[in-house]
């Protein structure tokens, strides 16, 4: 069963040449940044949200720059390695996403409490032990001084399902 998320494609390749085993690197075209889940939707709903989406949602092209890696969803179950935007860039894309939550609020079935803006860029199947901890962590430490920069031009309506992203709609932003 299809879910959907708003967001943007992300292809960030600078932070690819640190992935080592057993992490795999997530394909460039699947990479993105979710800023509002919307969790499965009904016939009905999707083609209410997609009249919604042609209605016109003003919002502005984000420059962000990724200058760090974390992981996902946590230190002690490092499953994803992300790359992170600068603070000052996080609090852009949260202000778009407070903006997108409230043009589509009866939509959202957000799953997250705490927001934290990222791109997964990879990830493993292997059990959470101290030693895919440590390489977690040493992986991080190596991405040190990595940055890349995306300009964050096209919104897309993503449907997500058995693992692939496919983007179904562009909501087309305004330059700065």
């Amino acid at each position: 069963m299809p879910t959907y998320f708003i967001g943007f494609l992300a292809p960030l390749k600078k932070f690819d040449m640190f992935i080592e085993d057993p992490y795999e690197p997530i394909p460039l075209n699947q990479r993105h940044l979710t800023l509002v889940y919307l969790g499965y939707l009904r016939n009905s709903e999707k083609r209410n949200l997609l009249y919604r989406i042609r209605e016109g949602l003003e919002v502005e092209t984000v420059r962000a720059v990724f200058d760090s890696l974390g992981v996902f969803p946590s230190a002690r179950k490092p499953r994803y390695l992300a790359a992170l935007p600068k603070p000052k860039d996080a609090d852009k894309l949260l202000f778009l996403r407070k903006k997108l939550e409230e043009f589509f609020r009866e939509y959202l079935k957000d799953k997250y409490r705490e927001f934290k803006p990222h791109v997964s860029i990879a990830y493993t199947r292997s059990k959470a032990d101290l030693e895919l901890r440590e390489k977690a962590a040493k992986i991080v430490r190596r991405c040190r001084g990595v940055k890349e920069i995306l300009m964050l031009d096209k919104l897309y309506l993503f449907q997500a399902e058995k693992g692939l992203i496919s983007p179904i709609s562009v909501i087309n932003m305004r330059s700065n």
